[in-house]
């Protein structure tokens, strides 16, 4: 039996094939870029599925892009959910009216009726605010990133730029991210780079993440040396350690 045999059949999800099928949705955003210039698709990579039969499924994909005159490709992750039919045009208007970035490709989300689609382009997501903020370069670098390097020892006035990588993301539900920091040497006034790795989840756990994470270190086995989690960064005071990305700041 053929991987396309295997697909379940599902009346309601008419374009669940379509969905899983990479080639097909290159060409599927290969239409959506063509009004943000010359964009192709080189590739299109299905990462994760989330299939609720009879109601939605959700698809998360890497694609390779190119610009005409470009040398290489650039990374976008595209966050998609089919719905039953018709009902991804209620959706539409809600996803479209929220605060939104830019994506690398351009767009930021796009609707596809004729697949019952609406689509988030990273780092727009429909419910993990977080990931915006972290390519958000005035929030990080005005809001966030000082409080970080002063947990870590670091002035604020000796941070220089920042690189963010993300290392696994769920869409919906949760996002890890490396983070690296230049700051400027107060002994010899060099740069250096302090990387940290930053966790939110869509439900806001970070503070209960953040305790368990400091109870370990705090353990007996965390004191000798014996247990390989990530330190966590001590929680600023303010009113921004409260919430779902100041708490998931790791060591």
């Amino acid at each position: 039996m053929s991987p396309e045999d295997a697909l379940p059949n599902d009346p309601a999800l008419a374009h669940l094939r379509d969905a899983l099928d990479g080639v097909a949705m290159a060409g599927v955003f290969g239409g959506l870029l063509r009004p943000h210039g010359d964009v192709q698709v080189q590739r299109c990579d299905v990462e994760r599925v989330k299939y609720r039969p009879g109601r939605n499924c959700t698809v998360s994909y890497r694609l390779a892009l190119r610009r005409d005159g470009s040398a290489g490709t650039v990374e976008q992750r595209v966050a998609a959910r089919f719905r039953n039919a018709g009902n991804a045009r209620g959706r539409a208007p809600g996803a479209c009216a929220r605060s939104l970035l830019p994506s690398r490709a351009g767009p930021a989300v796009s609707h596809v009726p004729q697949l019952d689609m609406v689509a988030h382009w990273c780092p727009n997501d429909a419910k993990l605010g977080a990931l915006g903020t972290l390519f958000d370069d005035g929030a990080m670098r005005c809001r966030w990133l000082p409080e970080v390097a002063a947990a870590l020892g670091e002035r604020p006035d000796t941070l220089g730029g920042h690189r963010i990588d993300i290392a696994q993301y769920v869409p919906e539900h949760r996002v890890s991210a490396r983070v690296d920091l230049r700051v400027r040497s107060a002994a010899n006034g060099n740069d250096q780079t302090r990387r940290v790795y930053a966790k939110a989840d869509a439900a806001g756990g970070g503070l209960g993440l953040h305790r368990v994470l400091q109870a370990l270190h705090e353990s007996a086995a965390g004191r000798s040396g014996r247990l390989r989690t990530p330190r966590p960064v001590p929680a600023p005071s303010s009113a921004a350690a409260t919430s779902e990305m100041m708490a998931h700041w790791l060591d």
